[in-house]
């Protein structure tokens, strides 16, 4: 009788098996001394071992980004990559380890660096403009993830988009507000900001989660294509727009969509 599967399910996280890498043996990431934390030993389905290069910890098909099919840092924590990430740096907070980070997308192991790194021993100003770059991409990342979960209560409260009923829209507004501290009206924001980005702007919602924008700029787009309703005109406007908002502060971002407007519209 085959045995049933009780592993809890966070086991599986590469973020836990990272934690419990650096818990159990921090030099065997580094290959130094006997390495009994292998990657391999968390279970993942349909994941098949990969022959371990010297000086590394054996790893599964899905630790590496090259060879996993589908695999996206964006989509599920990874364990870093070392050919990238120092692990020097990473295991004594050397804040010359954040560098990296801002030239690819955002990965939640981000936040183990940054609980590393002590920002007051920092000297040089450039290490300290790096963290802060690094927080708001994390900061943007976690509003992805807020957005993605009110647009799905929202979807809950009212399964029917195209029969909205007040009284569920009220009532979702007030749990939305409740659960972030925020103002009725203010979740009421929030949850047309991430219908929007879920419905009619993917592109948006995929550069907020990388981290390449912030919600300043996803807030910016949906208010200012309030009243238009062809959908060819709004994906034309979101790819144009896109472009600058990964350069363009939001207020920048919302003249240059007013000329986008004009221009489509």
């Amino acid at each position: 009788m085959t045995r049933p599967d009780v592993r809890r399910p966070w086991t599986a996280s590469p973020v836990h098996s990272l934690w419990m890498m650096m818990r159990r043996n921090p030099l065997g990431l580094l290959g130094i001394g006997g390495c009994d934390c292998r990657r391999s030993q968390v279970a993942f389905p349909h994941s098949s071992e990969t022959p371990a290069t010297r000086g590394r910890c054996p790893m599964t098909a899905v630790d590496d980004r090259d060879t996993a099919l589908g695999f996206r840092p964006v989509e599920l924590g990874f364990h870093p990559d070392w050919d990238v990430h120092d692990p020097i740096a990473w295991l004594t907070g050397d804040p010359s380890a954040l560098l990296p980070l801002l030239q690819q997308p955002v990965d939640a192991t981000d936040l183990i660096l940054l609980e590393q790194v002590d920002v007051e021993a920092i000297t040089e100003p450039a290490e300290l403009i790096d963290y802060l770059s690094v927080v708001g991409r994390l900061e943007a990342r976690l509003a992805s993830l807020r957005l993605a979960a009110e647009a799905a209560f929202a979807n809950t409260a009212c399964p029917d988009p195209t029969v909205r009923s007040s009284y569920a829209e009220a009532a979702a507004e007030q749990e939305v507000a409740y659960a972030t501290r925020n103002s009725a009206y203010g979740a009421s924001k929030e949850i047309e900001r991430a219908l929007a980005l879920k419905e009619t702007f993917p592109s948006f919602r995929a550069a907020l989660a990388a981290g390449e924008i912030t919600e300043r700029h996803c807030a910016a787009l949906v208010d200012q294509t309030r009243y238009i309703t062809d959908t060819d005109v709004l994906a034309t406007i979101e790819a144009a727009a896109l472009e600058k908002a990964r350069t363009l502060t939001a207020s920048e971002l919302r003249k240059h969509l007013d000329k986008l407007i004009a221009r489509h519209d």
